[in-house]
C-alpha cells in the first residue's frame, strides 16, 4: 500500500500524543508522510506539523477508499467515453 509508511508514523504519533499531551511533533518525525506528499504533487512549504497531518490524513483516506462496484463500472463507462 503506498500510503503505509505514512500511516505507520501517524499511527506512533497519535499514540505518542494520546499518552502525553504534551508531546511535541517535529517536521524530522514527519519525513514518511512528506515524501508521500511530495510524489503526489502535494505542495507542504510553509506548512507547520499540524497542517502536514492533516492534509497527509486527506491524502491517504483518498487512497483507502474504495469504489463500489457499480460506480466503478460508470466510471471507466465515462472515461471510455472521453
Amino acid at each position: 500500500m503506498f500510503v503505509k509508511p505514512g500511516l505507520l508514523k501517524l499511527h506512533q504519533i497519535r499514540n505518542k500524543v494520546a499518552h502525553n499531551l504534551g508531546s511535541d511533533v517535529l517536521l524530522k518525525d514527519l519525513q514518511s508522510m512528506i515524501a508521500i506528499m511530495r510524489l503526489m504533487g502535494r505542495e507542504i512549504e510553509g506548512l507547520g506539523p499540524v497542517e502536514i497531518i492533516e492534509s497527509f490524513t486527506t491524502l491517504a483516506c483518498t487512497f483507502l477508499i474504495v469504489t463500489p462496484p457499480h460506480l466503478e463500472d460508470t466510471f471507466v463507462e465515462a472515461i471510455e467515453k472521453l
